[in-house]
């Protein structure tokens, strides 16, 4: 993060230089889009982990959904405190066989729903077999 801060610094006094006669202009505006870089990298590292943690897992009465990106959260639901899944997918995911649900079920917090993002299908129908069984 310091090498992040450093180079930001290196770019706002390079970007300050060229705006002949308003240094500080210059250097807020560098200092600015150096944070916007950082932000954006922070955000698009979060999205590649979220898409590779995210997930869900089968047993005989239990259900694990795992989700999250540089914050993990793993939730253990058993079968019998399921109330309903709810299919959230998109026309387009359909499409491409990926479906994404929402999981409600039964607990003593605030939060009681779970969401499973872009699965594929043959995930999706064991989940649904998960339920009937």
């Amino acid at each position: 993060l310091s090498i992040f801060f450093g180079l930001a610094i290196i770019f706002s006094l390079i970007w300050g230089i060229s705006f002949k006669g308003y240094l500080v202009m210059g250097i807020v505006i560098g200092a600015f889009v150096c944070l916007y870089l950082i932000i954006l990298t922070f955000i698009l590292i979060n999205a590649k982990l979220a898409y590779s943690y995210d997930g869900i897992a089968f047993d005989e009465n239990k259900l694990t959904i795992f989700h999250g990106g540089f914050y993990r959260s793993k939730i253990v639901v058993l079968r019998k405190n399921i109330i309903a899944i709810q299919d959230i997918s998109t026309h387009f995911q359909r499409k491409r066989n990926i479906h994404s649900f929402m999981i409600h079920y039964k607990n003593n917090a605030n939060l009681n729903r779970a969401i499973v993002e872009a699965v594929d299908q043959s995930i999706a129908d064991k989940l649904l077999d998960f339920m009937v069984m």
